[in-house]
């Protein structure tokens, strides 16, 4: 049995997203949704070996989430005061 932070660092993801595809799941491509098998026990979580790697082959099909206008906006924004940081920075006389 694996704990939560044991899965997310395996996969290279946050603790929230492990605690989302076990209580929300994940939107297959037909429209259906599927949920990370996990045992609660007291206040935290228990993912069984074989219920994560049965997740992770049916994950194989989904498609990643596509950015969405307000993401699209704030990269460009963060992108934007990025360059004018480091422009900043290049006038810098050090």
């Amino acid at each position: 049995m694996l704990k939560i932070s044991q899965v997310a660092k395996s996969l290279n993801v946050g603790h929230q997203t492990v605690l989302d595809w076990i209580t929300r799941g994940v939107r297959n491509p037909n429209g259906s949704y599927r949920q990370l098998r996990a045992i609660r026990s007291g206040r935290s979580w228990r993912v069984a070996s074989d219920a994560l790697e049965e997740f992770l082959i049916k994950s194989e099909d989904i498609e990643p989430v596509k950015t969405t206008t307000t993401s699209r906006r704030l990269q460009k924004k963060m992108d934007t005061e990025l360059k004018q940081y480091w422009e900043l920075v290049a006038k810098k006389d050090w």
